[in-house]
């Protein structure tokens, strides 16, 4: 059997993923400074907030529903709780941590793991609703 050689990262593919991993080391500054104006439940708050219009457009020009099917209104209001916990969490440590201290250095590991957790949640929560198929 022989084995496929991947296709080698062009410059685009290279830049796009440098740029997304800026934005998300940049995230935890972007939250130190914002809760110098905002407590942490209210930056949570304004981040979701905000980000709403970003999601409806990216789904309106990829054509992705965004109205639930039957029975997975239930499932998706518990990831909604778990998501908001989750971001309110985070806040929170970062308005509790000082640059330099020990739990402020390790916020980016922290923060980096979820995308995993992310990833792994819907299929628990969805075992059977092809998430895999479109995520």
């Amino acid at each position: 059997m022989q084995r496929k050689v991947p296709p080698k990262l062009g410059r685009a593919a290279i830049a796009t993923a440098l740029l997304l991993s800026a934005m998300w080391g940049l995230n935890i500054v972007g939250i130190k400074v914002a809760l110098k104006a905002f407590p942490p439940i209210w930056n949570a708050f304004w981040r979701l907030l905000l980000g709403w219009p970003l999601l409806w457009a990216w789904a309106r020009q990829g054509g992705v529903r965004l109205k639930p099917l039957p029975g997975e209104t239930g499932p998706l209001v518990a990831l909604g709780v778990f998501f908001a916990i989750q971001i309110i969490m985070l806040n929170i440590s970062i308005d509790w941590t000082t640059p330099g201290s020990r739990p402020s250095c390790s916020m980016p590991r922290q923060s980096s793991s979820t995308p995993s957790l992310t990833s792994m949640c819907p299929e628990t929560i969805f075992p059977a609703s092809g998430w895999r198929a479109w995520a």
